[in-house]
This record gives C-alpha cells, sequence and structure tokens, in this order.
C-alpha cells in the first residue's frame, strides 16, 4: 500500500472523522486499466495473487481493532430472511438462489479456517504504476474471515477473465500461500460475491438503476454456479 504520510482526526459534518493522508502515486485503478486493456497482464495477476496470499499468510494475533466477520452459512442466512431483498429479487430469483445453496449446502456449512481479508478488493481499489507495480488501497474494512470474499470479488467482472487468467491467480496464490486454495475456489468466490451483493442489495437506499445493476450481477452468479 501506498505510504503514509500524515494522520489526524477532524470534524466533519459534526462527526470527528481520522484523515490519513499517503504518498502520492503515479498510476490507474484496475478499473481503468481494464477499460484500456480489457484485461490484467500476466504480470499484474501474478502481482496480486502474490499481494493476496500475503495478506491471507498474516497471522492474527490479536482481534482488536479488526472486524470478525460472519461465516458464509450465518450470511446467507441473515440475508436471506432480508424483507427489502427478496422484494427487489423477486420470487423467481429468489427460487433460484434457494437452489444454489442448497446445492452448494455442504460448502456453505463448512468450517473454515479464518484469515485476515482486505473485504473490498475490488479493482477499483487497485492502484498500479507504469512498472505494473499494484498498491492497495481502502483499507477500512480489513477483517477476520473467510478469505474466499477478496477472492470472489476481485473476479466479480468475469468477462475481463479468461480461463487461463484463473490458472495463472491460482498457481501463483497458491505458490506463495502456506495454505492453498481448495480445488473449488472458484465457485466458493462466486459463493461469498453472491452474498456481498446481496449485502448490497439488501440497503434500504432508494438507486433503482444501482439496485438493478446489483441484481443483476447476482443473477449472472447464480445461473454460473447452476451451471456448474
Amino acid at each position: 500500500m501506498p505510504r503514509l504520510v500524515l494522520t489526524f482526526s477532524q470534524i466533519v459534518k459534526s462527526q470527528k472523522k481520522r484523515i490519513m493522508i499517503y504518498e502520492y502515486i503515479d498510476s490507474i485503478t484496475g478499473d481503468e486499466y481494464l477499460e484500456k486493456n480489457n484485461r490484467f497482464s500476466e504480470k499484474l495477476l501474478k502481482n496480486i495473487a502474490f499481494i493476496l496470499a500475503e495478506l491471507h499468510n498474516i497471522k492474527i494475533l490479536s482481534l482488536k481493532g479488526i472486524n470478525s466477520l460472519p461465516s458464509l452459512k450465518e450470511c446467507f442466512e441473515m440475508l436471506m430472511e432480508n424483507s427489502v431483498l427478496r422484494k427487489r429479487m423477486g420470487i423467481d430469483s429468489m427460487k433460484k438462489l434457494d437452489a444454489v445453496i442448497g446445492k452448494y449446502k455442504e460448502e456453505i456449512e463448512k468450517k473454515r479456517e479464518n484469515f485476515l481479508v482486505h473485504c473490498d478488493f475490488k479493482t477499483s481499489n487497485l492502484i498500479m504504476d507504469k512498472d505494473e507495480k499494484i498498491y492497495v488501497t481502502d483499507w477500512e474494512y480489513l477483517g477476520c474471515g473467510n478469505r474466499y470474499f477478496d477472492i470472489g470479488l476481485f473476479f466479480r467482472y468475469k468477462n475481463y477473465f479468461t480461463k487461463k487468467d484463473m490458472e495463472i491467480f491460482c498457481e501463483e496464490y497458491n505458490r506463495n500461500a502456506e495454505i492453498s486454495l481448495d480445488e473449488n475456489w472458484i465457485e466458493m468466490g462466486v459463493l461469498c460475491n453472491i452474498v456481498s451483493l446481496m449485502e448490497m442489495l439488501s440497503r434500504e437506499e432508494d438507486a433503482f438503476e444501482k439496485n438493478n445493476d446489483i441484481k443483476n450481477l447476482i443473477e449472472k452468479e447464480i445461473k454460473f454456479l447452476i451451471e456448474k
């Protein structure tokens, strides 16, 4: 991540906020890179996989100041009962979601080791310089939980990734990780991504276009798992 230059507290709209200023990096975001190139280079994929593996290798000595994330099973149980989500998804989509949960019941209920996770590892939070060095931003949601949330969020927009890209990522991650990914790591990532999207759709905010985009993403992920 960029070097922290200065940190201080300031009152913003009657609330005390923690302000952090980082060094300036002449770079572009992952979203901007994909918009220009339509896919990540092999070097970038390997760099990103290495960074995630190193993050997930960090031993958590204390949970003080770190969010403890609910399990995948707990997430699905809470969100499936959310009335806002159910209304926005509609009956047909909820039935398909139920079918996916049933199909992957064993994976969802499996007890997994907790890792240090970024929790918002989307491409817009990755910045890269001209030498394709990666910097990760937006660490406010850092937590302890299922590492597949990081991986699922990174691969959210699958049209930017080929099968070969995923193989490159997996190979590089496993080369550097103390605990290798499961064989069904792609499906696990998709399940976690669905949960992340469900949480966004369950929020009580009137943003029709945004919510419709989120619903479409969920339905694409559901279709992917049903056909898997």
